[in-house]
C-alpha cells in the first residue's frame, strides 16, 4: 500500500513538473525575429537601367533591432550586405533611417537608438 501511494505521488509530481513552464525560454532564430521585405524602384528593371532598391525590415513585437549607427560603442550596428547577382554593380552607398532613442525594460540606465 505504502509503495502504490509512492507511486502516485511520484507520478503526480512528475506531471507537475513537465507541466511547468521551463524557466529559461528559448531563443528564436534571426529569421523568427527579422523577416526581410525588398522594393524595386522599377519593374521590370531594364537592361544597364539604374534602380533603387528598398529593404523593409518587419520585427517581431517585443524584439528591436539596433541602428546603423548606435548610441553606444558596444552596442552591434545594424548593417545590410547585398549580394548582387552577376552582372549588376552596386552604384552607391546604402542609406538607412534615422534610429530613434528607446528605453527598454531590460537596461534601466540608459536610452538605445534603434531604427525609427
Amino acid at each position: 500500500m505504502k509503495l502504490a501511494v509512492a507511486i502516485t505521488i511520484s507520478a503526480l509530481l512528475l506531471i507537475i513538473v513537465i507541466a511547468l513552464p521551463s524557466a529559461h525560454p528559448q531563443i528564436p532564430a534571426a529569421r523568427e525575429v527579422v523577416s526581410p521585405s525588398a522594393y524595386v524602384s522599377l519593374e521590370p528593371v531594364a537592361r544597364n537601367s539604374n534602380f533603387q532598391l528598398a529593404v523593409v525590415l518587419k520585427i517581431r513585437p517585443s524584439f528591436h533591432i539596433n541602428a546603423r549607427k548606435p548610441s553606444a560603442e558596444y552596442l552591434i550596428p545594424t548593417d545590410l550586405r547585398p549580394t548582387l547577382p552577376t552582372g549588376f554593380k552596386s552604384a552607391g552607398e546604402i542609406a538607412y533611417p534615422p534610429g530613434e532613442l528607446k528605453t527598454f525594460a531590460f537596461f534601466q540606465n540608459s536610452s538605445e537608438r534603434v531604427p525609427g
